[in-house]
């Protein structure tokens, strides 16, 4: 077994406590040399008027084990980088590459970037009296002048409102920072009775981007740091709506899934308890009040964050015993799957062979070519239960019905956990939507042969963005104001996720050709081109309207690249180029924008089955937009990887003739 990390070995003394000895007496041990700050805390609020805070105090100290602050170097260093992120303007967005490209500047000129190692500073041993005497005293004083505090109880306050961190960020104090209503207050909120319409409305008003590039940051950012760039991922919108909500009194939380069933991510969000006792999801960015959650892959397992540390469970009795997946190790998540009104069932499972002192089996979905681990139950005999796992029922209806190749159900290893590894315990099967299971053994005896055209499925959106462009014409002229134009070639037919050429008939020449979007959207392509009559491409200058993002200027619909691509900042929009003289077009060539994940000529590819880990069946390089594998074991869990380009991949099986995406 691999060597327990600090937090573990907390959290795993905390959970052999015997049973005459407290929680919170154990904590105190923990603690070490910084006892006395611990201990002080509890003498503060010795007075019997105290006795809530004296409560509260014992809650937040007895379930402190396996919380601690992540600190290094690199993340120090990036205190200088934060305002300068700040300065982007939000309406770049989350694809805009400057944040990214701020942080790989900055690693160039600052060598302590480099240092990435992770120190841990756990609570118990570090956190103050001081700064947590503050937290409590806020947390009460602001909760105790909400007009609906007296509709949860105590035990909702401490979980929902009081605890003073989120996950590993620097301690701060937002406890009194986050009420700061000089910066973002409507005098209206004052009259708000409701927390849940606070929330909506505070929602709405807060200040923060989304960005992929923040990820490079590597981890939750403190309330100051938020404070200062204004930008972050998913966890740190999750976060900065925590802070902002707990410290007006909302009882707050967030809900995430671990791993998409469907794609290779994860996703987060938070819930506001309302005075009925139910838990409403809400997304920063997002107008909907509070009630949606715009859920559009399939998940097979929700979790809700917690602070109170979760000792009923299998995993928190068999901490020390036996290795424990990261997603779960710190015991300060719980179930919350069946709270989302999706369909579940529970998979029961028999196990052969189970490994000497494993007491845990775990299920796992796809992540390229990786397992991770969504789901757990305890072995009993050679026997698990899952209880509540997602049958793969998207919510977002559009998704299910408009997806091609979108198979049925969800895809599941049961697995183990040994020495850091996802270790096999049977085939996958397939959890249908009617809650059946189809075990996904390759049949070796019975081989076929497979078509296939894509290495992972088209999204939905991408879809639309194909669709988008049917109708749509392309025209020339030898006016620069088009006065003069001619169509020259029109999309009629379902447009794929590929270069595609349409002829043209019209022998005369132009100067000026473009792509009009005549459904009055902003024009949005992968690619285009203008080829001669030798099938030569034509060179020009790009001309249109306004660009809609500065890092997709118009030469994105000309680089040879169809992942690349444009969106024109305008409705009934164009783009187009300036051939600098008139020229004779043989044909038009266009894509939509795309993922580049369809088989591409000239590409290599290999393709693998499952059976106990990834075996070759065969590599080779794709002469069209498909590509032929012969001697593929029947009823097999099969992968298709681009050797020449590209990381997306995802698991498939293969039926009737068509790929079917899991």
């Amino acid at each position: 077994m691999k060597r327990l990390s600090p937090v573990i070995v907390l959290l795993l003394f905390a959970s052999c406590s015997s049973k005459s000895e407290s929680s919170l007496s154990t904590a105190l041990d923990l603690a070490g040399n910084n006892r006395h700050e611990i201990q002080k805390v509890l003498d503060h609020y010795c007075s019997p008027g105290d006795s809530l805070k004296r409560r509260a105090a014992e809650y937040l100290i007895a379930n402190m084990a396996g919380k601690y602050t992540v600190t290094s170097p690199a993340l120090e260093a990036y205190e200088e980088l934060l305002p300068e992120i700040a300065k982007v303007p939000s309406d770049e967005g989350l694809n805009s590459p400057r944040i990214g490209n701020m942080f790989r500047a900055f690693r160039q000129n600052h060598p302590q970037t480099h240092d990435t190692r992770l120190r841990k500073q756990d609570d118990l041993r570090h956190i103050t009296a001081d700064y947590l005497i503050r937290c409590i005293d806020a947390s009460f004083d602001t909760w105790e002048n909400t007009p609906w505090h007296d509709r949860y109880t105590f035990e909702q306050f401490c979980e929902y409102v009081l605890p003073y961190r989120s996950m590993t960020e620097y301690l701060s104090d937002w406890k009194t920072d986050a009420p700061r209503k000089d910066l973002w207050w409507d005098a209206s909120f004052d009259t708000i009775l409701d927390p849940v319409e606070l929330c909506h409305r505070l929602n709405r008003k807060i200040d923060f981007t989304f960005n992929h590039g923040m990820n490079q940051y590597g981890v939750p950012q403190s309330y100051v740091n938020l404070l200062k760039s204004h930008w972050g991922n998913c966890i740190d919108e999750t976060n900065y709506a925590l802070f902002q909500m707990r410290g007006n009194g909302m009882p707050v939380a967030i809900d995430f899934v671990p791993q998409w069933a469907s794609l290779h991510d994860r996703h987060y969000w938070n819930v506001i308890l309302d005075t009925t006792g139910q838990m409403l999801p809400f997304q920063v960015g997002f107008g909907y009040r509070p009630g949606l959650v715009d859920l559009r892959e399939k998940v097979a397992k929700i979790y809700r964050h917690t602070y109170e540390i979760q000792r009923d469970g299998i995993v928190y009795r068999r901490l020390g015993k036996e290795d424990i997946p990261p997603v779960f190790s710190h015991c300060n998540i719980y179930d919350v799957t069946a709270q989302y009104g999706i369909p579940v069932a529970d998979v029961p499972l028999d196990v052969k062979d189970v490994p000497k002192g494993t007491k845990i089996l775990y299920l796992c979905v796809s992540s390229l070519k990786r397992w991770e681990p969504v789901a757990y139950a305890e072995i009993k005999g050679s026997k698990a239960v899952f209880r509540d796992v997602s049958t793969g029922i998207i919510h977002n209806d559009a998704y299910n019905t408009q997806e091609k190749g979108l198979g049925e159900g969800i895809v599941l290893l049961p697995a183990y956990y040994l020495e850091g590894k996802i270790v096999p315990a049977r085939e996958p099967l397939i959890l249908t939507h009617d809650g059946s299971m189809h075990s996904l053994k390759p049949d070796t005896s019975r081989r076929h042969t497979v078509i296939l055209k894509q290495k992972m499925r088209l999204p939905y959106r991408f879809i639309g963005y194909a669709r988008q462009m049917t109708g749509n014409r392309f025209e020339g002229a030898n006016r620069p104001d088009f006065s003069d134009a001619v169509t020259l070639a029109q999309i009629k037919d379902s447009v794929a996720s590929h270069m595609q050429k349409l002829h043209v008939t019209d022998t005369r020449k132009y100067r000026y050709v473009r792509y009009v979007d005549e459904k009055g959207f902003r024009a949005m392509v992968g690619e285009l081109a203008f080829f001669d009559g030798n099938g030569r491409k034509i060179a020009g200058h790009p001309i249109g309207v306004r660009d809609r993002y500065w890092y997709q200027p118009k030469d994105r619909a000309f680089d040879d690249d169809i992942v690349t691509f444009y969106e024109a900042a305008d409705k009934e929009s164009w783009i187009g180029l300036d051939l600098g003289e008139s020229r004779r077009i043989d044909s038009v060539g266009f894509s939509p924008r795309t993922t580049g994940n369809e088989v591409e000529p000239g590409d290599t590819y290999t393709l693998y089955y499952w059976d106990g880990r990834w075996r070759e069946i065969g590599t080779k390089t794709a002469c069209a937009h498909e590509i032929t594998f012969d001697g593929v074991p029947e009823n097999a869990l099969l992968l298709l990887s681009d050797r020449t380009k590209g990381k997306e991949e995802r698991i498939f099986t293969y039926k009737d003739g068509e790929q079917i995406w899991w």
